[in-house]
């Protein structure tokens, strides 16, 4: 039973993925998964509901699988550390991830599937909770859009570099151009 459903789930997000929501069709989406569109109802009411279930798993397959977070860091560390572990996953969807702004731009997606504001969330707890560590009081909210736009950036206009491929020196140079036009400074 749970097997069938990621076996679709997984299906929708490509096809989602690739053609975006109007585009998309349950035959197409049956097909991608191995198995019949009337399996696939058996499943999700509509389409509607087959997408915003795709968004769900989408998100918990991407977004949430980070790299243990080091709060033992100064903040540009951190900030370093935090622009590339995002880079990085956005690098390895960038495909999904067009699709959600796509799709948010299209209104087909719900506010809380918003992936600018679900990043921006994402990245205020954990400066909040870098905050808390190192008794610090950095602008949480400031910090967290500024990275996202910087990943929005990446989305946008340099998708055509696929971030996760490049060595390690490589990335360590992107990121570093991304925090050049910053000003952010060390807490004394």
């Amino acid at each position: 039973m749970k097997h069938t459903q990621d076996m679709i789930l997984k299906a929708s997000v490509k096809v989602f993925s690739q053609k975006g929501y109007s585009e998309a069709t349950t035959k197409e989406i049956a097909m991608a998964s191995g198995l019949s569109e009337m399996t696939l109802f058996r499943r999700f009411e509509s389409k509607h509901e087959l997408f915003i279930q795709s968004l769900r798993y989408a998100l918990d397959q991407s977004i949430d699988h980070q790299k243990k977070i080091n709060y033992d860091l100064s903040i540009m560390a951190f900030i370093k550390q935090m622009l590339h572990q995002k880079l990085f996953n956005v690098s390895m969807h960038k495909d999904l991830f067009k699709m959600f702004i796509r799709e948010r731009l299209s209104q087909n997606i719900p506010k809380e599937y918003d992936m600018t504001q679900v990043i921006i969330r994402e990245m205020k707890e954990q400066f909040d909770q870098y905050n808390a560590y190192c008794h610090c009081s950095y602008d949480a909210s400031s910090l967290s859009k500024w990275i996202s736009a910087c990943v929005l950036q990446y989305i946008v206009n340099d998708a055509s570099i696929d971030y996760h491929e490049l060595s390690l020196d490589k990335q360590q140079k992107y990121v570093n151009t991304c925090l050049y036009v910053s000003d952010i400074k060390e807490e004394k």
